[in-house]
């Protein structure tokens, strides 16, 4: 029985990450979007399906674990309506996939997998150490010509890397 752990960094700038039982890194895909016109890029849903249907093709058993997402103090609302709207239509993605999910706070998933990484109020950049130390092979970056990690892949990695545990915790007890 073939099981995998998808990790979603739900928004336009979001990953998503694939990793097998054994913690090795099956794949890791940005959120697709288009661009429509002269205005920001939307989010292309069809892609994202896509992206869904491959990541857990051939597999008996799926674990999703997808982060939470909330309005922050003082951000703006169009701001707030977008990192909405890409955390819905996962939602819905998944939903309509019969794939079941785990809604993850970040601070839950970061206090577990940020834990002995110095660095407090940096996330950003524990996260990018953590993903490096666990996923040591891995190319971090966004595309080749980036010179340095990207955040939003390092962690799906590491929201993946913890649904993985928690399933591996669940199995235990």
């Amino acid at each position: 029985m073939s099981s995998i752990f998808i990790g979603i960094d739900p928004g336009k700038l979001g990953h998503v990450a694939s990793l097998s039982a054994d913690g090795g890194v099956r794949g890791t895909w940005p959120t697709p979007t288009i661009k429509m016109g002269k205005g920001k890029p939307q989010y292309d849903i069809l892609s994202m399906r896509r992206i869904l249907k491959e990541a857990t093709e051939g597999c008996d058993s799926v674990h999703v674990a997808i982060e939470k997402q909330t309005a922050m103090p003082m951000q703006g609302v169009v701001s707030m309506f977008s990192i909405g709207e890409g955390y819905g239509i996962w939602q819905g993605l998944l939903s309509g996939l019969e794939l079941s999910y785990e809604v993850v706070t970040p601070q839950k998933w970061k206090k577990a997998m940020l834990a002995g990484i110095p660095g407090v109020g940096k996330d950003k950049k524990r996260s990018v150490i953590a993903a490096g130390r666990l996923f040591p092979g891995v190319d971090l970056r966004l595309n080749e010509r980036c010179r340095v990690a990207c955040v939003d892949k390092c962690e799906a990695l590491l929201i993946a890397e913890y649904g993985r545990r928690q399933e591996c915790i669940m199995r235990k007890n």
